[in-house]
C-alpha cells in the first residue's frame, strides 16, 4: 500500500513538472477511480498511475476513467481492462472509448476496433460471454475479425464472436458429430427373391410330407 502511494506521488510530481510534449510521448496514462476499483490487485483510493500491462478492474457499482494523450476509456462496474502501449484490452466487461487517434485499439479476443478517422470518435464496447458488442457513438469505426474488417457508421451497432470458430458453427458440428452417419438403405427381407424361394420350397415341402403320411398308422405297433 505504501508502494503504491509513493508511486503516485511521484508520478503527480513528475507530471507537474514534465511539458505537454514530453507527457504526451510518455507510455503511460492516469486512471481515475470511484468505489471499488483496483490495479494490478491492489485497491486505489482516489487516482493511480498505469503502465502497459497493468489490469484495472472495477466491482460492483464502481467506475474508472484512463485518460491518457488524446484518449480517454470509461470503465463501467464489474468489469476487467488491460491497459496497452496503444489501447487497452477488455478481458471482461464495457467501456466507452472517446479518442482521435485513428491508430488507438479497442480489443477483445480476436476483435479489434479502431477509429475510421482522426477525427474525435466515440464508440461502446462490452465484452461478456465470448461475445463482443459494438456501438458506434460519434464518428465511423472498423471492426477486425475472423470475417475480415468492417466499417461500422455512426449511430449503428454490431456484435461479434471472440474467438475465431463461432458458437453456431460449433453447435452445428456437435449435432453432426452427435448424430453419426445415416444407416445405408437396405430391402426388407421378405422382399428378397431367394427368401420368398425358400419359404415356397419350405411350404411345398410340409405339404408333400403331410400328404405321403396321411395313411400311415400314429405308431408302428398296430394293435
Amino acid at each position: 500500500m505504501k508502494c503504491l502511494a509513493l508511486r503516485n506521488v511521484l508520478c503527480c510530481v513528475m507530471i507537474s513538472w514534465l511539458p505537454a510534449s514530453l507527457m504526451a510521448a510518455e507510455p503511460g496514462a492516469m486512471v481515475y477511480v470511484s468505489g471499488s476499483t483496483s490495479v494490478n490487485g491492489t485497491a486505489v483510493a482516489r487516482s493511480s498511475v498505469v503502465f502497459p500491462g497493468d489490469v484495472v478492474q472495477t466491482r460492483s457499482s464502481s467506475q474508472a476513467n484512463i485518460s491518457a494523450a488524446g484518449a480517454s476509456v470509461t470503465i463501467f462496474e464489474d468489469s476487467s481492462v488491460r491497459f496497452e502501449t496503444n489501447g487497452v484490452s477488455i478481458e471482461d466487461g464495457s467501456v466507452i472509448v472517446g479518442t482521435k487517434k485513428q491508430d488507438m485499439t479497442t480489443s477483445a479476443g480476436i476483435i479489434t476496433v479502431t477509429p475510421a478517422s482522426s477525427a474525435w470518435t466515440e464508440f461502446e464496447m462490452s465484452h461478456r460471454n465470448g461475445a463482443v458488442q459494438i456501438i458506434a457513438r460519434k464518428g465511423d469505426v472498423n471492426i477486425s475479425g475472423a470475417k475480415g474488417t468492417m466499417t461500422l457508421l455512426q449511430g449503428q451497432s454490431a456484435t461479434r464472436d471472440d474467438s475465431t470458430t463461432t458458437r453456431n458453427d460449433s453447435d452445428q458440428g456437435k449435432k453432426r458429430k452427435k448424430e453419426g452417419p445415416a444407416p445405408a438403405a437396405s430391402a426388407p427381407v421378405l422382399d428378397s427373391p431367394i427368401a420368398i424361394g425358400l419359404a415356397a420350397g419350405a411350404i411345398g415341402g410340409g405339404l408333400i410330407y403331410v400328404l405321403t403320411r396321411s395313411g400311415a398308422p400314429p405308431s408302428p405297433f398296430v394293435p
